[in-house]
């Protein structure tokens, strides 16, 4: 390595990673051994570590927080936590916003998902629909009324 790009190296202060298909392959789920000895060696050199993922906080699977980031930046940015669970930042869409969203659907016949702070739901299951988010989400419930329980953020139309 050269000494220009081992300076730049030593300014790295955070290293975030994705969950699908970067620390763990979403069909089968395998995280290769190498993973926690990243994830240590960064911690060894005082650099703080962090899941970047489009899931929700409560899709981050049990082997990926056994990594222990310091951060979960989940929902695409729209929700993240440290790793105390303390919540350090979360934007939320408009009620009225979701409401139209979830009509505009129903009128053009779109099924979708909906992230809420906690939970998600699907408007309906299909075949096509198990496939694509059984991998990231397995046995998603189906609450076609789950915008009006929950604080959300849509995910996905499906």
């Amino acid at each position: 390595m050269d000494a220009k790009l081992k300076y730049k190296a030593k300014k790295i202060k955070i290293v975030f990673f994705d969950i699908d298909d970067t620390l763990r392959t979403s069909k089968t789920g395998f995280i290769p051994a190498t993973i926690p000895t990243v994830f240590k060696q960064l911690r060894e050199k005082g650099i703080l570590t962090g899941i970047a993922s489009g899931r929700g906080i409560f899709g981050v699977v049990p082997e990926i927080r056994k990594l222990k980031p310091d951060f979960f930046v989940t929902l695409n940015g729209a929700y993240i936590e440290d790793k105390k669970g303390q919540v350090i930042y979360q934007h939320q869409i408009d009620k009225s916003d979701v409401e139209e969203y979830v009509s505009w659907t129903k009128r053009e016949g779109i099924e979708y998902g909906l992230v809420g702070s906690h939970d998600a739901k699907l408007s309906t299951r299909t075949e096509l629909i198990s496939e694509a988010i059984d991998p990231i989400y397995p046995n998603l419930g189906v609450d076609p009324d789950f915008h009006e329980k929950d604080r959300y953020i849509p995910d996905v139309d499906l």
